[in-house]
């Protein structure tokens, strides 16, 4: 017992990353996107986008004190979670709501299972459905962009399959679209992506068989695969949302599995629910399945081989 224990060889793998590095470049890589809502929201937007990075950050000291944990806002997960909130919400939607968004996914959807790392579904899934469950008439005013006059969510129109009332495509890939601030501008999107695919954090196959199921199930639907995808939160969450590094499975097939699935349930729990924009919905059904999922995409070692490896030995 007096005896230090010895530390084994292989599989060890040193990276210089930290969980806090992680966050604080997913973070930068919203930038993008935050920057085209403040564009054509302005002051609304401002003002959501401050209100809910506060709040985050606030109860992740107040959760720090209550449970004497020892998470601190340096790391950046509560900024993170706060951020990628605000960008997620309608940009009409009112302040405290924000707040009370933001306190939930930092108390109930991350703190209370333990902290940063240890929660089994997404925090700021779980929030933004709370608070669609609670204010459905809020989560569904939104502004148009510019005029900030009271409008709705583009994807209405594909709900009520009036796609001949459809722009081009054009149109409505370059130019802003009604609904949340990170989601105003495409462009602005992708590029958040393509900063995290360039950093690394995420597998391009990911949000890539998300964004492909989907497509193919609007499709099999007889919808507009472009509209679903550019006109709702599909691309926002297959890069920010559904790669999550904790929720999601951890193994690279189980994670694709992930992604088909949840673009499949996007698309097709709009045939058979009243929600027009069921991704978070789908998000969080899939995110129970993660350990299953998890272990079922392990390759599966056979008795055999592993008897006939000890026999070599």
């Amino acid at each position: 017992m007096t005896q230090k224990p010895s530390q084994t060889g292989a599989p060890y793998v040193r990276i210089r990353e930290t969980a806090a590095k992680r966050s604080w470049l997913k973070a930068a890589a919203l930038l993008p996107l935050l920057s085209a809502g403040l564009f054509f929201y302005g002051i609304p937007a401002l003002l959501l986008t401050a209100a809910s990075v506060t709040a985050a950050l606030l109860t992740e000291v107040l959760m720090r004190v209550f449970l004497k944990t020892k998470t601190s806002p340096a790391n950046g997960d509560a900024f993170l979670l706060g951020l990628t909130l605000a960008l997620w919400l309608p940009a009409g939607l009112p302040v405290w709501m924000a707040v009370l968004g933001s306190c939930l996914a930092v108390a109930l959807g991350r703190d209370a299972f333990g902290g940063p790392g240890q929660y089994p579904l997404p925090p700021v899934v779980t929030a933004y459905l709370l608070l669609w469950v609670s204010f459905p008439l809020s989560m569904r005013h939104v502004l148009e962009p510019g005029t900030f006059e009271a409008s709705a969510f583009p994807l209405v129109w594909v709900k009520e399959n009036l796609s001949s009332s459809l722009p081009e495509f054009s149109a409505f890939v370059f130019a802003p679209v009604s609904g949340a601030a990170g989601t105003v501008f495409f462009p602005a999107v992708l590029a958040g992506g393509l900063i995290l695919l360039y950093q690394r954090l995420i597998v391009w196959e990911t949000p890539f068989l998300f964004l492909a199921a989907a497509a193919l199930t609007a499709f099999a639907f007889g919808e507009d695969p472009a509209a679903v995808l550019v006109l709702g939160s599909s691309v926002f969450a297959a890069f920010f949302l559904v790669p999550d590094g904790v929720s999601a499975p951890h193994h690279r097939h189980g994670l694709r599995f992930f992604a088909l699935l949840t673009g499949f349930l996007s698309v097709a729990l709009r045939q058979i629910t009243f929600a027009f924009d069921p991704v978070p919905a789908a998000l969080l059904l899939v995110s129970f399945l993660a350990p299953w999922l998890d272990e079922s995409g392990r390759p599966q070692i056979r008795k055999a081989d592993i008897h006939a490896g000890a026999a070599a030995r």
